[in-house]
């Protein structure tokens, strides 16, 4: 691979010399991050019909020809479609010319895509985040993670492909150590015994075709060694074993030429596949992020943000099921430890238990307990992210429970046109309380006669209500929180509406009127006078409640205290009337 944008092109015999015999090679021009090249031809003289250059459009001779090229048919000037151009040249055993030279220029894409995540405020049930990726090219990997929140730090559930850990306080039993000294302090996982060639800590997440995957984390290199080394084995199928018996590791090497390194392991013996020389520094953060296909097999290496190398493996590990950090005579830090999975334009997040990708609930209204992350890179490698916060509540509030009236509970109410309710208060610890609904029936939890309405009270007064003399009705309310959900109706036991009596209204002769009769609770007295006395007295002839009052024709009288039973009623000693009390 040739990677500058700008350069002369020439056959071997350099740009004054003659090519040679029986030469027989191909290369590629890839500039990197090159969107279109154009190689122009100056010079052009082969042996006619014995000595050939074939120009390719793409990075390989499988790619589209675009000519093949002998004795002074100049290719003139040639435009690729894409980031390469492949050139192969061969040469017979006898005749050598000038052969040719060409000037490479290319126009290179360093726009970064745009990606955005859509998955709404509060969700309460399974549902559906929406990505929008953007780019002046084309978007060539699209990958999300989904991270939940415990109400102390974000995780991850590894049982769908995902990873996080910020390694903020202690070091969770997600991990597992084989070698090494591993702990976490100062907000990072850190491998202090510099003695130890191959050191092993791993978590379990679970990875498969046909998903792509992105490893995510940053990297301190440090220690006495000379030969310094750290990295990431990922697609483990036994992480236990010393090398993880069949994974791939990227190997990060201080020495005197540093180099990164890919390996894919087989069996527990590794063979390095592919490296590269890049000026590793001790003691130096580094951002990583590696992107593999197990349907391919190919493996971009990003460091930094910028796009160092790929490598693709012909026959792929299929499946593994951990990642794990590795050091080898150094002293080493990693933090901010991601696994990505890939995706498409939306994907199903579910919520609600153990094995969900979403495991817990908002803490608070004010902390959401589900973060999604996009991260895509485009066809030139450049790359972009996002995220976004959901709250998340999938239990109703706690239910109330209803009274009749202003306060205690009544049975009894004096009025065909207002009716009055209150109820306990409900609450929500995941998304808060937001209001109260209520409604009026003639049975339990209907609302024939009030329908349904929404109040931040505690109580509610309804008038303007046409009730039924001697009927029961019935409160319902429902607490709702922040994420909408409600909470089971609950009713009170119901208050009978009585038409109120005035003096005027009672029997003239009898001069009082006492109901309702029979009586559970309270009893509503009125009277032709002034009620100044009001006398009880039991079956026995025994005065059992003497009350001196001061009110007008009429009085509401609690009788919750009284024995089942008959009694007499007897108002400032000459109004009397019988009572039954359930």
């Amino acid at each position: 691979y040739y990677t500058p944008c700008q350069d002369t092109i020439f056959d071997m015999g350099g740009p004054n010399g003659n090519y040679f015999d029986n030469e027989k090679y191909t290369y590629t021009l890839a500039p990197q991050n090159a969107t279109g090249l154009t190689l122009a031809f100056t010079q052009f003289d082969v042996e006619a019909n014995y000595d050939t250059l074939w120009i390719y459009d793409g990075p390989a001779i499988t790619s589209p020809l675009i000519g093949s090229y002998t004795g002074t048919n100049s290719p003139g000037t040639v435009n690729s479609t894409g980031g390469a151009l492949t050139l192969r040249f061969k040469s017979d055993g006898a005749t050598v010319n000038p052969g040719f030279y060409a000037t490479l220029q290319c126009a290179i894409d360093n726009i970064a895509p745009t990606t955005m995540v859509d998955a709404g405020n509060w969700q309460t049930q399974d549902f559906t985040a929406a990505f929008t990726d953007n780019d002046n090219i084309q978007i060539g990997k699209r990958f999300f993670q989904v991270m939940d929140n415990d109400g102390s730090e974000w995780r991850a559930n590894g049982n769908h492909g995902f990873f996080n850990d910020n390694f903020g306080s202690v070091l969770y039993p997600d991990w597992t150590t084989v070698t090494g000294d591993w702990s976490v302090s100062g907000g990072h996982l850190v491998q202090t015994n510099e003695a130890l060639t191959n050191t092993n800590i791993y978590a379990a997440v679970q990875q498969s075709a046909p998903y792509e995957y992105l490893y995510h984390w940053q990297m301190y290199i440090d220690g006495a060694q000379v030969n310094k080394r750290a990295g990431l084995h990922f697609f483990c199928d036994n992480p236990d074993s010393t090398n993880r018996n069949n994974s791939y590791f990227i190997w990060f090497r201080l020495g005197a030429t540093p180099y990164v390194e890919l390996y894919k392991v087989t069996a527990n013996v590794f063979s390095m596949v592919h490296y590269v020389s890049y000026p590793i520094a001790a003691a130096t953060w580094y951002d990583v992020k590696v992107m593999f296909s197990p349907v391919t097999g190919k493996m971009d290496v990003y460091i930094n943000n910028v796009f160092l190398t790929s490598w693709t493996d012909t026959s792929p590990w299929q499946s593994g099921i951990a990642i794990s950090p590795r050091t080898g005579g150094s002293a080493s830090q990693f933090d901010d430890v991601k696994v990505y999975r890939s995706r498409t334009t939306s994907e199903q997040i579910t919520i609600g238990s153990s094995a969900s990708m979403v495991r817990y609930q908002n803490s608070s209204p004010s902390l959401p307990s589900c973060r999604i992350r996009s991260l895509v890179a485009d066809v030139n490698h450049n790359l972009a992210t996002s995220s976004a916060d959901v709250n998340v509540d999938w239990t109703a509030p706690l239910d109330v429970q209803v009274f009749d009236g202003t306060a205690a509970d009544i049975d009894t109410s004096f009025s065909l046109t207002e009716m009055d309710g209150n109820w306990t208060a409900s609450s929500d610890p995941h998304s808060g309380l937001v209001q109260y609904h209520f409604a009026i029936g003639t049975q339990p939890y209907a609302d024939d006669i009030a329908g349904w309405t929404a109040t931040n009270d505690l109580f509610a007064h309804i008038s303007g209500l046409s009730l039924t003399d001697g009927e029961t009705y019935y409160f319902t309310v429902r607490a709702e929180n922040g994420a909408g959900l409600l909470s089971s109706d609950s009713a009170s036991n119901g208050q009978v509406a009585w038409f109120p009596v005035s003096a005027e209204n009672l029997n003239l002769n009898a001069g009082l009127m006492v109901f309702p009769n029979p009586a559970r609770s309270e009893i509503f007295i009125a009277c032709r006078d002034a009620i100044n006395n009001i006398r009880i007295i039991d079956i026995n002839g025994k005065t059992v409640r003497n009350e001196k009052v001061s009110r007008d024709n009429n009085l509401r009288l609690n009788i919750e205290n009284l024995s089942k039973g008959c009694y007499r009623i007897l108002v400032n000693g000459k109004y009397s009337a019988n009572i039954v009390k359930n």
